[in-house]
């Protein structure tokens, strides 16, 4: 099962330069950077990836995401920058979303017996092959299943 994960995000700018700092509300200490708009979207689904995708490998309930219309500058963002909003700060208040594949960071593996060859095992072993590997990839491509999104 694909999950799609979306939080809201604050996209902050101060007036006099160029890039944009990005502040998830919902999750601590998650702040990322992008020199464009562009670039700070691409670093937020990033973020977003890492933080959620390390939170739920431990276990933890993911954060609740709050609505759009729910999060202020004032709230999140004053302590971060310093600075109050009409001394050249733009915000942008953006959704931001991230896929995983549950079932694969979560489902239990099993161990499966197939024959094959003695001459193909011997062959693949002096490769230095990953059985489970190849297996795994051989039957996802027969089942049409893609790749998960892979995370840095």
């Amino acid at each position: 099962m694909i999950k799609d994960v979306i939080y809201p995000a604050l996209f902050v700018r101060h007036k006099d330069e160029a890039g944009y700092a990005v502040i998830f509300p919902d999750i601590p200490n998650s702040v990322t950077q992008g020199d464009t708009l562009e670039d700070a979207f691409n670093m937020a689904v990033d973020l977003l990836s890492g933080m959620l995708y390390d939170d739920f490998i431990e276990g933890k309930d993911l954060p609740t995401p709050s609505k759009l219309n729910e999060i202020s500058y004032e709230d999140y963002c004053r302590e971060e920058f310093e600075e109050e909003p009409e001394f050249g700060i733009e915000v942008i208040k953006s959704y931001v979303m991230t896929k995983f594949r549950v079932s694969e960071l979560k489902e239990k593996t099993v161990t499966v017996n197939c024959t094959m060859p003695a001459s193909l095992k011997r062959d693949a072993t002096d490769k230095n092959l990953n059985f489970s590997k190849i297996l795994q990839e051989g039957i996802k491509e027969a089942l049409g299943i893609s790749e998960p999104i892979k995370f840095k």
